[in-house]
């Protein structure tokens, strides 16, 4: 199939058709981890069960099978005297990695100094989407000049690389964004500290 393609095609097909096979390859990864998920709930599930056996070394084990995330236990505790204890935990769990902790002072930080302050975050995610859009034109325009020109094998092969890698640069861009902003409302809903100006650097859990 894919060799009849090439021969019906030429070569400014070969690179999408690479594209395609590892795209394939990348979905049945992405299938794979959501399989791992899955099996990861029912692991939680099993230890919850275990109610004669709750300790400290129980709460983060059962927390590191629902999210995949260690959480100190001091900070479990926490979550866990709110009123949306697993909401809390979820939407902090998928956000961890713009975060850390320290367990001496038990306060939680944003991982890259200047996302402590909010305007420097906000800025990041403007300069993060208006990144997206000039790299996602930009390969538009070199998968446009790929499929449209009559080039040779060398400067063909070279406008697919640019189209795609681009492209790539585009998405990881986006995703950065909208990692930022969801580590931003998480932030805000569940490490706030209370009576904190929002616009404030530190962050401390908002039960502390």
């Amino acid at each position: 199939m894919l060799e009849e393609l090439i021969r019906a095609g030429g070569a400014k097909f070969l690179v999408p058709c690479i594209v395609a096979a590892a795209a394939t390859v990348l979905a049945k990864g992405m299938f794979a981890v959501h399989q791992s998920r899955r099996s990861s709930r029912k692991d939680f599930l099993d230890v919850w069960q275990q109610r004669e056996s709750r300790d400290t070394l129980w709460s983060q084990v059962a927390i590191r099978h629902l999210c995949g995330v260690w959480f100190p236990t001091w900070l479990i505790q926490r979550f866990l005297d709110l009123p949306q204890s697993g909401r809390a935990i979820v939407e902090v769990a998928g956000a961890w990695a713009f975060f850390e902790c320290d367990d001496e002072s038990k306060v939680v930080r944003w991982k890259v100094g200047r996302r402590q302050s909010r305007f420097k975050r906000l800025w990041e995610m403007r300069g993060l989407k208006a990144l997206y859009v000039l790299l996602f034109v930009g390969a538009f325009y070199f998968v446009r000049y790929a499929l449209r020109s009559d080039l040779d094998a060398e400067h063909l092969f070279m406008g697919w690389v640019c189209g795609c890698s681009l492209g790539i640069l585009s998405l990881s861009c986006l995703s950065g964004s909208l990692g930022i902003a969801e580590a931003n409302q998480v932030s805000d809903r569940w490490l706030q500290n209370p009576g904190q100006n929002p616009g404030q650097s530190a962050l401390s859990p908002s039960f502390s």
